[in-house]
């Protein structure tokens, strides 16, 4: 439901923020 978007949606934002650090 909408709940599970939020979260991907999240997830997603959370990954490009930090996507610099994780790719090191």
């Amino acid at each position: 439901p909408d709940a599970a978007t939020a979260i991907a949606l999240v997830e997603d934002y959370l990954e490009t923020k930090l996507g610099e650090r994780r790719k090191q």
